[in-house]
């Protein structure tokens, strides 16, 4: 869910925008043009921590929307972020559950956890 592609920076699409996307070297005038477009930087602060938060779960749904038919199946083999040992161990899927899946750790003291879905992954190294 959370893989990115490089097209869907901020950046990129500020160049589309601006009909410079093609383009992949820049004269002093065209840089000053993007940089004028994109404004002046931001700082750090609770509200940028919280449109990043808000862009993250629009990209999140986006993509679950996208991968609807592409969920892991149950007895599927994962890598797993625990969420009380906070280190990733593998383990198999038990059920879906909305945006997370139950999984069933192979070291018997972790046990059975409800994961989210951006929190494992594939062995074939794809995402739920």
């Amino acid at each position: 869910v959370d893989f990115f592609k490089p097209a869907e920076s901020e950046f990129h699409a500020c160049l589309a925008e601006a009909g410079l996307a093609h383009v992949t070297r820049l004269t002093r005038r065209e840089w000053s043009f993007v940089r004028s477009l994109i404004g002046r930087p931001r700082r750090v602060s609770a509200g940028y921590f919280a449109d990043e938060r808000q862009r993250l779960h629009e990209h999140r749904a986006r993509a679950r929307q996208l991968n609807r038919g592409a969920r892991l199946a149950v007895g599927q083999r994962v890598t797993a972020f625990h969420p009380k040992v906070r280190q990733l161990h593998l383990g198999a899927i038990l059920t879906p559950d909305g945006d997370a899946y139950r999984v069933q750790f192979d070291r018997a003291e972790l046990g059975v956890q409800r994961i989210l879905d951006f929190q494992l992954v594939a062995p074939n190294g794809c995402a739920s």
